[in-house]
């Protein structure tokens, strides 16, 4: 036996000494602030107005100390490392009293060799945490150049260390300087080497793809090894000859007519397993073969940006993804897979990594590639300027030398990207003086360089994109503006206050950025804040509202399209229908553009806390109306009305199949009390990844000078070969609905067992109803559908799917129904 890993899973110590009443345990993984508040030291940070009174708790050291005992056998190694992953962030660690390492970084891993300080029978580790805002100002007053903060952010100079940017507060998160270490403690016993997870390199040629499989290896001395690779039933043995530092081995496979890794959607995402064992060490991954290639090139309308996976060209629906819990110790897989599981679900297959926040856990990646969601990976830079002296780039440098192979090696990862907005951090720090612009771009240049030719060393098979929004190397295009290439940022409706129209003056080749703020749900609501509270403009709601302008933007979009809601819950309901309507816009009109645009990443997906922000998911996980618009606005086959102008409205199907589909569609013209004035069928073959235009939607003659009365219903009849058997249904109003009298829908609600098809609820109702909305308070789970109409004469069954077993009794008890009538009745 060669080598050996211990994890140091017992309970931890923590202390400070400027708090000397505090010594409590805490758990590896896990932060400060969790064990604080599992001792019952501190409230509640995210109830009520308690992220004021803790922020003190961050302002002083913390020593982290656990005793730990050492068989004489571990002791025989030659080498015995300490190994530490996410150490957050500036720590001085000890070993029996004596110093081994400084850290700076909480996105490197450090490895030391502790064997001189160690002994047999017990042995101390202690690790102590320095506060941020002390190192941050020294460094700031040290720069050569300023390195001006992202305003969003209300910690100062949090840009100049390298830690989560987010967790000093953003525009929808609490600020909580947290301190931990968020991986497993270990040491390595070795005589000669440490082996990472294997990996591949794939080249395809026709119907086969030759598999480059290797396996990084650090070695401590000069020695020949053995190592045997396993792949597709295949065992492929190799000598290889480590010298001390970083080696690589590989081998070959030959793969005729592969099982690919398709994204969500297309296909399956198929995982083979592949292992490498060295002297009875083994290590394995599970790799997905596919090709994806980044177009970007001139066309007709500029320059194109779209992702092809095997000679496929993907529209990629998504969301952008950040750290899903301001409290790390709550970042567990569990968390990860039903967050990930609704992206799936939501018919989405792209999620992008925002760089405010961190590189993610190595467990999201392999849902990532179990689920087919291709992942936009931005490194960890933000919003901000940032130095570019030879320690902090020398820093950087080894993040990425950690953090790059660690994730190469996955099928869902499709693109790095330099950085969010520092490229518009360049000129909003210039304060319109060309000499500070001058200098902010030499700054950015300098760093984005670095960046590039880094990726470009290390994963030499995947595109390095500049910056997020950009129009691609060697451009410098304003990618909050210019439509015509890259990736574009567009905030004009939530942040330039244009109302969803404005998503139609745009057509961005790729759109990564566009959001509308919404309330979360009641039950939301009561998990930060007490009754008394419950005002839109209360001391609470305002501290759970970070966002400059605050909810202020929800409410005035309110008048241009709903009449206002009668109290406080009807308010949150509509907030989330108003919210889905506006993305839903954007979607549907950038998706029939197609393939001039070739994918919608909206803004934002979750939340790291319970909070009012742009999120798709609430912070338990439960769905907002957007998450459940996003199920249909990113099907295969889309159905939408696009107003492509105020007096002409066309009937469009889009598809992302690689089949043709026939389409049989009715479209119904109804008065609000649910006469129908019209139906007509429209037909067509809708092509394989293409749109198809079905006509306009006019009013009937007699309502010509009365649009307000009529609305247009566009349904069909279920075919499997369509979305999976769901009918296609869009409602398509010819004013605001604020102008339309609705009639009182009268909605009758039976929730039923359903035995195998498990718990449903059925719903009638005497007139037109829109915008239904399933809640259950105190009951989690998910509806099959939400936010839908439903027509007078029609049965509509919704299944609810439990997050633990519960009876027709227990749903019914809890369950709310609310529609766009009742919101201001």
């Amino acid at each position: 036996m060669f080598s050996e890993t211990i994890t140091l899973e017992n309970l931890w110590r923590l202390s400070s000494p400027d708090m000397p009443g505090v010594r409590i345990p805490m758990r590896i993984p896990g932060d400060h602030y969790s064990a604080l508040l599992e001792s019952g030291l501190i409230p509640d940070p995210y109830w009520g107005t308690n992220e004021k009174q803790v922020q003190k708790y961050a302002a002083v050291p913390w020593m982290l100390e656990q005793e730990f005992t050492l068989e004489e056998t571990f002791l025989k190694y030659k080498n015995i490392l300490l190994e530490l992953e996410r150490l957050d962030t500036l720590v001085s660690v000890a070993v029996n009293g004596r110093k081994v390492l400084e850290t700076d970084n909480m996105f490197r891993r450090y490895r030391a060799n502790i064997k001189k300080y160690l002994a047999a029978g017990k042995n101390h580790i202690r690790f102590e945490f320095h506060p941020i805002r002390p190192e941050v100002e020294k460094r700031n007053r040290n720069l050569p150049l300023p390195a001006p903060m992202v305003l969003c952010c209300p910690t100062p100079h949090l840009n100049l260390i390298r830690k989560t940017l987010c967790h000093g507060g953003w525009d929808w998160g609490i600020q909580l300087l947290v301190s931990g270490i968020y991986s497993p403690v270990r040491l390595h016993g070795t005589d000669d080497f440490l082996m990472e997870q294997p990996e591949t390199r794939q080249f395809f040629k026709g119907n086969s793809v030759r598999v480059e499989a290797g396996v990084r290896v650090e070695s401590f001395c000069t020695c020949t090894r053995e190592f045997i690779f396993r792949f597709n039933g295949e065992t492929k043995k190799c000598c290889a000859r480590l010298v001390p530092g970083w080696n690589y081995v590989k081998t070959d496979f030959l793969v005729t007519d592969p099982e690919l890794w398709w994204p969500n959607g297309l296909g399956k995402p198929h995982l083979y397993q592949l292992e490498a064992e060295a002297e009875g060490r083994v290590v394995s991954s599970r790799i997905g073969l596919r090709k994806i290639e980044i177009i970007n090139r001139k066309d007709r309308w500029g320059k194109s940006f779209l992702f092809r996976v095997n000679g496929v060209d993907v529209f990629a629906k998504g969301a952008n993804w950040i750290p899903p819990d301001a409290l790390p110790a709550r970042q567990t897989r569990e968390k990860y897979e039903d967050l990930l599981e609704s992206v799936r679900l939501a018919n989405m297959n792209m999620i992008r990594v925002w760089g405010g926040g961190q590189y993610e856990q190595e467990f999201f990646y392999d849902l990532c590639d179990e689920k087919g969601l291709l992942v936009w990976q931005d490194l960890m830079f933000c919003c901000c300027l940032y130095p570019t002296t030879p320690e902090f780039l020398s820093n950087v440098s080894c993040e990425l030398e950690y953090q790059i192979p660690r994730l190469r090696k996955h099928a869902s990862l499709a693109i790095w990207c330099g950085d969010n907005e520092v490229s518009g951090a360049v000129r909003w720090r210039s304060n319109s003086r060309t000499d500070l612009l001058v200098r902010n771009h030499i700054q950015y240049d300098r760093l984005n360089r670095m960046l590039a030719a880094k990726v470009n060393e290390l994963d030499p098979d995947r595109v390095f994109w500049p910056s997020s929004p950009g129009g691609g190397p060697d451009e410098q295009n304003d990618g909050w503006h210019d439509d015509t290439q890259g990736d574009m940022h567009y905030w004009e409706v939530w942040h330039g206050g244009k109302g969803f129209n404005a998503y139609r003056t745009v057509k961005p080749r790729f759109c990564s950025e566009f959001g509308f703020e919404s309330f979360p749900s009641p039950e939301t609501i009561d998990s930060f804040c007490p009754p008394e509270q419950k005002n839109l403009f209360s001391p609470v709601m305002d501290l759970h509202q970070k966002c400059g302008t605050g909810s202020t933007p929800i409410l005035a979009m309110f008048g241009s399209q709903f009449r206002m809601p009668s109290d406080f819950a009807r308010t949150l309901y509509l907030s989330q229908v108003q919210q889905a309507i506006a993305i839903r816009t954007g979607v549907e009109f950038w998706r029939s553009s197609k393939p001039r645009c070739m994918g919608t990443l909206f803004w934002q997906l979750n939340d790291n806390w319970p909070t009012v922000s742009w999120s798709a998911l609430e912070y338990s996980g439960k769905w907002k109306m957007l998450m459940y618009q996003a199920r249909h606005f990113y099907a295969p086959v889309l159905l939408a009305a696009i107003e492509e102008s105020d007096e002409r409205t066309i009937l469009t199907a889009v598809s992302d199949l690689l089949t043709d589909v026939s389409l049989d569609l009715t479209v119904t013209y109804r008065t609000f009390d649910g006469t129908v004035l019209k139906k007509e069928q429209r037909r067509g073959v809708l092509p394989a990844g293409r749109r198809l235009e079905l006509g306009a939607l006019s009013l009937p003659e007699e309502k010509a000078e009365n649009p307000e009365e009529v609305f247009c219903e566009i349904s069909s009849l279920p075919d499997p070969a369509v979305n999976g058997g769901e009918p296609l249904q869009c409602v398509h109003f010819f004013v605001p609905a604020k102008k339309c009298e609705l009639g009182d829908p009268r909605l009758q609600v039976t929730v039923m067992d359903g035995g195998p098809a498990g718990l449903t609820v059925q719903l009638r109702g005497e007139k037109p109803a829109f915008h239904i909305v399933l809640d259950t308070h105190g009951l989690s789970g998910r509806f099959s559908d939400n936010d839908f109409p439903l027509m007078p004469g029609e049965t509509k069954r919704i299944r609810f799917f439990p997050a633990s077993s519960c009876t027709a009794e227990e749903l019914d008890g809890c369950l709310s129904v609310m529609d766009l009538y009742n919101s201001y009745h």
